[in-house]
């Protein structure tokens, strides 16, 4: 007497409970996105006082972090290292500082106005004009730091993008119009860490049953 053997069968079934649970993950994955399209404006207290960043910029449809800091390259980003700037191109910074006009320096009804106000913007005194410098590269001649810059004015006036470049050791504290922005990516939630977990779970079973 012959015996079906149930091993591929439930080969079978594994294989379409991971495919399941993969596509589970990904419209969860896509879900979130889609949630953090909105950046969440980061203030200094509960008053709304002074804009100090803000998370889930989509800047070419990646999300992230961004704050405003003071200070010089040399100081903020190690010896203003080009390196440790998270874009390392024009594009690519063009790119974030639209995003910084597009989706953080705008007004929100009733009370909060950081493009109307240039100065609501951490690091930035003057009322009528503020800039944002994202930096992405340094000259090969003279080792200055280059920056994107996202100009923001006053009410009425159009906002623009513009490029600078600063010594080192230029400190963005000494200026009432400039800010520096620092970027970063953005860490996993704790439900994306603990499905990727239980996927990797899912291979290791079904390789040791392979």
């Amino acid at each position: 007497m012959k015996y079906l053997n149930s091993e591929p069968t439930q080969l079978s079934v594994s294989r379409i409970i991971t495919k399941a649970f993969l596509a589970f993950l990904l419209s969860t994955l896509m879900l979130q996105t889609a949630q953090a399209t909105t950046p969440t404006l980061v203030w200094n207290n509960s008053n709304f006082e002074q804009l100090i960043g803000a998370k889930n910029v989509n800047v070419d449809g990646w999300l992230y972090d961004v704050y405003f800091v003071e200070g010089t390259c040399d100081f903020l980003w190690a010896g203003c290292d080009g390196n440790r700037f998270l874009f390392k191109d024009s594009t690519h910074a063009t790119s974030a500082s639209q995003a910084l006009l597009d989706q953080v320096l705008i007004d929100v009804a009733p009370h909060i106005a950081p493009d109307s106000v240039p100065q609501l913007v951490f690091g930035i005194e003057n009322p009528v004009l503020g800039g944002i410098l994202t930096p992405f590269g340094n000259n090969i001649h003279s080792g200055d730091v280059i920056a994107q810059v996202a100009v923001n004015k006053f009410i009425t006036e159009p906002d623009y993008l513009t490029d600078t470049m600063h010594d080192p050791l230029w400190d963005s504290t000494t200026s009432t119009t400039s800010v520096w922005a620092m970027w970063s990516v953005p860490e996993p939630s704790t439900f994306v860490l603990f499905a990727a977990g239980l996927a990797s779970l899912g291979f290791v079973r079904r390789y040791k049953k392979a």
